[in-house]
């Protein structure tokens, strides 16, 4: 049984609330009564004559942490010190642990720095000065260890509470930015639907010329039918019948243009599947680069500008996403007519070339418009970095875009050489 009843020890313990608590333990009530004499005045006391009820007193504690000290005798019946701070130490880990021991035992001295983490191994008889100090510095790491895991803790909390915050506007900026990025694809859709005004209106100038003629062909030749035909007759009924098919072909022809169109402008709106499928290059690129530039035409009337295609025909089709990659080719085509239309004093060129090249192909946008200077270089392809003006309606989000479909969708390259005044390159490297 334990050398002092509970009411005593509540008594020591609660003689100064403000004193560290310490905790005796020796199966040797003389050596128990030294150290309570020794230490009673200046700390609040707990005693244990074993191991073993040591360790029931300290699972009883309501607040263990409290604790600040343990010093205990080494060889005890049951159970040894190093044994009892083995199996204590992740308990209470702040808790600081003293062996006192009687014998020069270097197995134990190995076991409590092994295992038990003592911090000091002293043997008895013990200078009381010494052990006074001992006893003052091990408090004193036992405080310092306590503030740390206090301060540990309270970082965790606030890193945790830190994260989540970051998190939550983490989520609110990807909102955003999913909605500006669908603001840059209306946009982008508008660039479309002017030059679909354009793609639209030739081919159905040819229907409507050609289904006209197409009529007065007919009329003509259910004249010759009424007729007796004679050899001059079959031979301009065939040439109806000629003229009717060849009108019909151009009416065929005009017509799949503008289910391309239509197809272009569906995938253009659809959500993306992120499907590659194999595509000619040479007609895909040159078509939204018309869309752009008809728009404009459109739009502010009067475009000076030359548009020029150089295509390599040695491109057939290659995977892409056109979904996805004609949001970043009309992007770059706005951005080269855009240009070029603004500068005064000499005539604007836009010129497309596509090439082959032994790693895949390159599509090239060059432009000899007002150019971008040096120092933007670096922020073209960053977020909602615009050279434009916010009174223009951009939102810089169009070389952004365009950077992730090429880079991050398909796998290539996204280049830009400019310099202020003179134009710009935009160089698009698609993988084989």
């Amino acid at each position: 049984m334990a050398l002092f009843n509970k009411d005593k020890i509540a008594a020591i313990r609660g003689s100064n609330d403000n004193k560290p608590l310490i905790m005796l333990i020796d199966d040797e009530p003389d050596n128990l009564t030294v150290l309570v004499d020794l230490l009673g005045a200046q700390y609040r006391l707990m005693t244990s004559p074993n191991g073993r009820d040591a360790y029931a007193q300290i699972q009883a504690m309501d607040n263990r942490e409290e604790l600040s000290l343990i010093i205990s005798d080494q060889r005890m019946p049951e159970m040894t010190g190093t044994e009892l701070f083995a199996q204590i130490k992740d308990l209470i880990p702040d808790t600081v642990r003293i062996i006192l021991t009687g014998y020069a035992d270097v197995k134990a001295i190995i076991d409590a720095i092994n295992d038990a983490n003592i911090y000091k191994f002293m043997l008895k008889p013990y200078d009381p000065p010494q052990l006074l100090l001992t006893v003052k510095r091990a408090l004193e790491y036992a405080d310092m260890k306590r503030k740390i895991r206090r301060y540990t803790k309270t970082l965790e909390t606030k890193v945790t509470e830190r994260t989540l915050a970051l998190q939550q506007k983490n989520a609110e900026l990807e909102q955003k930015k999913d909605q500006l990025v669908m603001q840059e694809k209306m946009a982008a859709m508008g660039v479309l639907t002017g030059g679909l005004a354009h793609e639209f209106r030739n081919p159905l100038n040819f229907i409507t010329n050609l289904s006209r003629m197409m009529c007065e062909l007919v009329a003509e030749g259910r004249a010759l039918l009424h007729q007796p035909l004679d050899e001059a007759g079959k031979i301009a009924l065939d040439g109806v019948f000629e003229d009717l098919h060849a009108n019909a072909d151009v009416i065929n022809t005009q017509s799949g243009h503008m289910n391309r169109i239509v197809d272009a402008m569906a995938a253009m709106i659809r959500p993306t599947s992120g499907q590659k499928r194999p595509t000619p290059l040479n007609e895909f690129a040159a078509e939204y680069v018309n869309f752009a530039y008809h728009h404009h035409k459109l739009v502010h009337g009067g475009l000076s500008v030359d548009l020029m295609f150089h295509l390599d025909e040695r491109l057939g089709d290659i995977m892409i996403n056109p979904q996805t990659l004609s949001h970043a080719l009309l992007n770059l085509a706005n951005n080269a007519i855009e240009a070029v239309s603004g500068e005064t004093g000499k005539a604007g060129r836009v010129v497309l070339k596509t090439q082959q090249v032994a790693d895949g192909v390159i599509i090239r946008l060059e432009d000899n418009g007002c150019g971008i200077k040096e120092t933007d270089h670096t922020k073209v392809f960053e977020p909602f970095h615009t050279a434009k003006g916010v009174r223009s309606g951009h939102i810089g989000l169009g070389l952004s875009v365009a950077y992730d479909i090429v880079v991050k969708e398909h796998g290539g390259d996204l280049t830009l050489q400019s310099k202020a005044g003179e134009g710009t390159v935009v160089s698009i490297h698609l993988p084989a």
